[in-house]
């Protein structure tokens, strides 16, 4: 990406990681349960929608 500075990395990047593959929730069908976080969100944040997103690096 030219003319983009990118961001440090968070010192926890590393647990971070390892703990979003630990819960074994990526690439899997919905649930109702991530519906109810995300129509949270949006009630606090006093917006129609939310999303949540779970953040992986890139596959070089």
């Amino acid at each position: 990406m030219y003319g983009m500075k990118q961001p440090p990395l968070p010192e926890n990047e590393v647990a971070r990681l390892e703990a979003l593959v630990g819960y074994e929730i990526l690439d899997t069908p919905e649930e109702a349960e991530f519906d109810d976080i995300a129509r949270i969100a949006a009630c606090i944040c006093q917006t129609p929608i939310a999303l949540i997103s779970l953040i992986l690096p890139p596959i070089l």
